[in-house]
């Protein structure tokens, strides 16, 4: 199994679970399409959780930026962009982006980063790193 259980409930009332695949936790998909629909019906609700998700991602501590090394790195800056750009805060967005592109073109992530999470402000980063391979610079 994939997965830890945290409460011993029967799996009917499993509200959440550690995703080891994933390395991190999952709602039960009830409660996030709740939770969803809850948040859908009042477009400032949305942004406010948006908000709250992105100023969660970027107070975690990230090693330096000298020992950044693969993806997993910078992965809560990766999600901070996400939720700056839903909460409409498009100059912190575009600030993580500006932090981090260099590193995913050097890693060959864009693409992946750009297939598997809706990061809108990539899609130039993605564009660069397919048609400029080889001439990808160092980050300083």
């Amino acid at each position: 199994m994939n997965s830890t259980i945290i409460h011993h409930y029967p799996s009917s009332f499993l509200l959440l679970y550690y995703a080891r695949h994933l390395k991190s936790y999952q709602w039960h998909p009830l409660v996030g399409e709740k939770g969803e629909y809850l948040l859908i019906q009042n477009a400032e609700n949305l942004r406010t959780a948006h908000s709250q998700a992105y100023h969660y991602y970027i107070s975690i501590p990230l090693k330096p930026k000298l020992e950044w090394q693969e993806i997993e790195d910078i992965k809560p800056l990766i999600r901070a962009h996400y939720h700056a750009y839903q909460a409409g805060d498009l100059e912190a967005a575009n600030a993580i982006i500006s932090e981090v592109c260099e590193y995913l073109r050097q890693w060959n992530c864009a693409e992946l980063v750009c297939g598997n999470i809706e990061l809108p402000l990539l899609t130039e980063v993605k564009n660069l790193s397919l048609s400029g391979a080889g001439k990808m610079p160092t980050p300083q």
